[in-house]
């Protein structure tokens, strides 16, 4: 999968703390204390998170 040009620039750099998920929107919580928030397309859209390794850490 490509990187998806706008989202590298705004959390290149962060590390994301927690992942939450409430009803369409997936919720991303960053060790800074700052929140970003991600409407999903459907209520079911899944979500994988990758570390450098290519690992996967987190699945919903």
């Amino acid at each position: 999968m490509a990187a998806n040009k706008k989202l590298t620039s705004i959390i290149k750099g962060r590390t994301i703390k927690s992942v939450r998920q409430s009803g369409p929107v997936l919720l991303l919580d960053f060790d800074d204390g700052s929140t970003m928030q991600i409407k999903l397309m459907e209520a079911t859209s899944s979500v994988m998170l990758r570390n450098k390794k290519k690992e996967i850490e987190y699945v919903d």
